[in-house]
């Protein structure tokens, strides 16, 4: 592999014909907006099938593979910022992979990606061809590859942005009927504390008055989580994760 092409765990990526998509899986955020300067198409899919907001936000092995560090808030960010379209799915409609990007963030616990998804246009009750949704994913509390999990936030705001509690995934489970601890929100847990208040979030739901709090950034009972600082323009590449931002 050449240098100039994405090492990050994927495999080759022509960074002359996807100079975006290259930069963005290196977090080279000065060759992201230099690329975008330049004219690149900001849901262009690559030759894998992936947009770069999709290569972003991209947490499994095949082709990428990243854990939610401080990276991915700001080159989903600089990418929502160009107008990338959150809606675009992880496959073609017509696949069986299609699924919503907004699933990932949100089975991560991630919910300052979530919130600045949903403000881009992202589909709250989005779904996967299993029938899952944001919330369903969410209700797992599963967040290994997260490194701040806010599930209990993150289910607060898809709720605040009309996420359905009564959507039915294929095996006819509500996000409610996923939770550990359903349905008293009552036994053992993982040692993620984040877990039971997800529990009472989806059983209890969010109220009307907190919605509007909720949508604007300011939850209530919870400490807004303050946007990392990042180091600019300076270029990350070689660096291990979380080095460039702080």
């Amino acid at each position: 592999m050449r240098s100039g092409d994405a090492k990050r765990g994927g495999p080759y990526i022509d960074a002359r014909k996807f100079p975006l998509h290259n930069a963005t899986a290196e977090w080279n955020f000065a060759g992201m907006k230099a690329a975008i300067a330049k004219g690149a198409d900001v849901n262009q899919r690559e030759a894998h099938g992936l947009t770069p907001l999709q290569v972003a936000l991209m947490t499994t092995s095949e082709p990428y593979w990243h854990p939610y560090t401080e990276e991915v808030y700001h080159a989903v960010k600089l990418l929502l910022d160009a107008k990338a379209d959150p809606r675009i799915p992880f496959a073609p409609p017509t696949s069986e992979r299609a699924s919503p990007p907004l699933l990932w963030p949100a089975y991560d616990g991630r919910d300052d990606l979530v919130t600045m998804m949903l403000k881009a246009g992202a589909d709250p009750n989005g779904k996967a061809k299993d029938g899952t949704t944001p919330l369903h994913q969410t209700a797992k509390c599963d967040f290994r590859l997260s490194w701040d999990p806010r599930a209990a936030a993150t289910a607060e705001v898809l709720l605040a942005w009309g996420a359905d509690l009564g959507a039915r995934d294929a095996s006819g489970k509500t996000p409610f009927g996923l939770t550990p601890g359903y349905p008293k929100c009552e036994g053992k847990y993982s040692d993620e504390s984040d877990c039971p208040k997800v529990c009472r979030v989806l059983r209890d739901g969010v109220p009307n008055a907190d919605k509007a709090a909720i949508k604007a950034g300011r939850k209530p009972d919870d400490a807004s989580r303050k946007a990392p600082r990042c180091c600019g323009d300076a270029d990350p590449n070689g660096l291990e994760f979380s080095q460039c931002c702080v």
